[in-house]
């Protein structure tokens, strides 16, 4: 079984963890890879994505620009332990010239990226030929990159039986409840409809009768209030004052669009004499 490498390519160039992001990720950004995807992504996967050839491409571009006064060997320390044949096969013929006239491969590797420049090739195509001497050695994998997923994972809850996923549980069906209380609810049982219910003092009864009044002196009519203190009461024998009466005309002082009514004491409170100050004026 092969275990995917998780080597990212900032491993490989150490520069590119000292350098700014911005200034990194105007050569080396490509929609294809997620942003910072060079210390973030294996490089297995990131070949597999953009292909050897433009990443050998963009870090010789990058190299130039950036650190050219670095040697060779700083920018990527994996030349110090690779081995490879002085007569390099398999490399393009015009690279081959240029190596050749600066010293070989061993003496290559103590240059910066400003002492490459030979009629034969530039320091880019240089560049870029012992970088896929190296990351060549590299297996890519072909799977395309993982979308980041966001939100969190859905929570699992237990079925209940009788349910159906997505579901709630059926409500048994229930007649309708008395009180204020919620139904299914435990905490009070409900009462049959035909227990009879325990009595309760004075309900449905009459109401307790109060005490009656002392009697009075003088008589009394039915269906009047009991009379007030500091109001004169009539004395037997002595003519009452008439009152109004409605429906009757009253003679005289009539000014309104009813007639005047008659005194006569047939009303609900006592007739009052015509020197009365109590609670009701006597009527002309």
């Amino acid at each position: 079984m092969e275990v995917e490498s998780s080597i990212c390519l900032s491993d490989l160039v150490p520069a590119l963890r000292w350098s700014r992001p911005q200034q990194v990720a105007e050569v080396l950004g490509d929609p294809r890879l997620p942003a910072g995807w060079w210390s973030s992504l294996a490089l297995s996967r990131a070949l597999g994505t953009a292909g050897l050839d433009w990443i050998c491409e963009r870090l010789a571009r990058l190299i130039s620009s950036r650190w050219d006064h670095l040697p060779l060997v700083d920018l990527l320390p994996a030349l110090a332990v690779h081995h490879v044949d002085p007569a390099l096969p398999g490399w393009p013929e015009a690279t081959r010239t240029a190596i050749a006239g600066l010293g070989g491969w061993q003496r290559l590797r103590r240059l910066s990226p400003g002492d490459l420049s030979t009629p034969s090739a530039t320091p880019e195509v240089v560049i870029g030929s012992v970088f896929r001497e190296i990351l060549g050695r590299i297996p890519a994998q072909r799977d395309s990159v993982p979308a980041q997923q966001s939100g969190s994972p859905d929570v699992t809850r237990p079925l209940q039986r009788g349910t159906s996923p997505g579901s709630y549980a059926p409500q048994p069906e229930s007649g309708p409840q008395r009180g204020s209380f919620t139904p299914h609810s435990d905490a009070f049982p409900a009462q049959p409809e035909s227990a009879p219910r325990p009595a309760v003092p004075n309900e449905g009864g009459a109401l307790p009768q109060r005490p009656a009044a002392a009697a009075q002196p003088g008589p009394q009519q039915p269906g009047s209030f009991a009379p007030q203190p500091g109001t004169p009461q009539p004395q037997p024998g002595t003519p009452q004052p008439s009152t109004p009466q409605l429906g009757t005309p009253q003679a005289g002082n009539s000014t309104g669009a009813f007639a005047a009514q008659p005194q006569k004491g047939t009303g609900s409170f006592p007739a009052q004499p015509q020197n009365s100050t109590g609670s009701f004026p006597a009527q002309p």
